[in-house]
């Protein structure tokens, strides 16, 4: 049981890593939006 479910929670986390990180590089490739 702590295979499958223990792998689901950790994929997702694992997912919002390089997600985040692509995130944080656009932000800093991109020129800062006008207010």
């Amino acid at each position: 049981d702590a295979g499958p479910r223990g792998r689901e929670p950790s994929a997702q986390q694992h997912a919002a890593v390089p997600d985040a990180q692509l995130q944080h590089r656009d932000a800093g490739r991109l020129p800062p939006a006008p207010v």
